[in-house]
């Protein structure tokens, strides 16, 4: 179990560094054409303007939709590193009583906490 979950918490940050680096780009996008619409003096320049501002509103509500999918993927990694402390706490626990049956459990339920722990 903890094997599969360091292995889903490394997939769930590469994504969420992923989407993050497409917020950035699009929070940069969306400010470059906001500033381009505001500076438009001319006439015909307010028709880019528009179409400026309307550019960066529609990325502004896309990057609203992906919201939900950052926070699910931080809630994910939240819950996995939960796990692995439990686990470590429960080999920790086993490993008083019975100490030759619960060492290697506490040493993995270590690893795996210490390698979750990292990615988050």
């Amino acid at each position: 179990e903890a094997k599969q979950d360091m292995q889903s918490v490394a997939k769930t940050v590469k994504d969420l560094k992923e989407k993050a680096r497409l917020v950035d780009s699009a929070m940069e996008a969306a400010r470059n054409a906001w500033n381009v619409a505001v500076q438009a003096e001319e006439p015909v320049d307010r028709v880019e303007a528009q179409r400026g501002m309307d550019l960066a509103l529609e990325i502004i509500r896309d990057l609203h939709n992906l919201m939900p999918e950052l926070s699910a993927a931080a809630r994910e990694i939240e819950e996995a590193n939960h796990a692995a402390l439990e686990r470590e706490q429960k080999a920790v626990a086993g490993h008083a009583q019975v100490q030759h049956f619960w060492e290697a459990a506490l040493k993995a339920a270590g690893a795996a906490k210490s390698k979750i722990a990292f990615q988050w």
